[in-house]
Order: C-alpha cells, then sequence, then structure tokens
C-alpha cells in the first residue's frame, strides 16, 4: 500500500507543478503592475535572451533525473507482471523520454515551459507501463489463468 501512495503523490506532485509555476508567474507580475518593480537577476535575463537553450538544458535535466527515479523506483508487486533488470529500466527511461521530447517537437513544431515536465514525466512512467501493461491485457480480455 505505501508503494501506490508514493507513485500517487509522485504523480499529483508532476501534474500540480506547472499550474503552481503559472500561478506564481501571474502573482510577480501583479506585484510588478501594483508598483513594486521587480528586479531583473541573472537567471532572468538569461531567459529572455536564450529561451530556447534554456527549455532544453531544462528537458536534459528533468530527462535524466525522471531517468534516474524511474529506474530506482519499484513498481507495486500485486499489479506488475513483467521483472526488468534495473539496467534495463534505465535504457527504457531514457528511451521513453526522448521519444517524448521528439513527439512534442513532431506535433507541436516548438517547445514551451510544458515540455521538460512532459519529458520527465515520461521517462519516469515509462518502466512501470511496460510491467503493468500484461496485467491489464489480462485482466481486460480475459487472457491468462490468473491475473
Amino acid at each position: 500500500m505505501p508503494h501506490i501512495i508514493w507513485s500517487l503523490l509522485w504523480r499529483l506532485i508532476i501534474v500540480l507543478s506547472y499550474p503552481t509555476l503559472l500561478a506564481m508567474r501571474q502573482a510577480n507580475a501583479a506585484d510588478s503592475m501594483n508598483g513594486q518593480v521587480a528586479t531583473i537577476d541573472f537567471v532572468e535575463q538569461l531567459a529572455q535572451t536564450h529561451p530556447t537553450s534554456l527549455i532544453i538544458g531544462a528537458c536534459m535535466a528533468c530527462w535524466l533525473l525522471g531517468s534516474i527515479i524511474g529506474a530506482l523506483y519499484p513498481t507495486p508487486d500485486d499489479i506488475k507482471s513483467v521483472e526488468i533488470r534495473p539496467w534495463l529500466r534505465l535504457l527504457i527511461c531514457l528511451t521513453g523520454g526522448f521519444a517524448a521530447f521528439l513527439w512534442v517537437l513532431h506535433d507541436e513544431g516548438t517547445l514551451n515551459l510544458l515540455t521538460p515536465l512532459w519529458v520527465g514525466g515520461v521517462a519516469f512512467v515509462a518502466p512501470h507501463l511496460i510491467q503493468i501493461i500484461p496485467t491489464i491485457v489480462k485482466a481486460r480480455f480475459g487472457l491468462g489463468g490468473k491475473t
């Protein structure tokens, strides 16, 4: 049961992080309109001059972080039907994150602030989906003796 709670907590953090960032950005914009001038620091100036480079760097950081966590995070025993070795899990994570990055470039044609979260999330979830899919197929279509 604790594994399911932790897995749900990680997914909740990933889902809620983007709206939180947007709300913080809108709050800072409202403060600057109320007369409080926000100082432009180095990161903000860098983001204004090189936005694509920073998004690609964030994609790489989230890709590696999601891959490492996804490779080390165990899938709950009651829902997995296939055991995958850790080095293969890491390879699946890296491939899934890279495929997500290419998918966003192909589908949208541009990078946005949601892209790093998408790449890291897919990298984290990829080996778990591979372990869970046989269980779902067996339960849905009634294949196999036990689920």
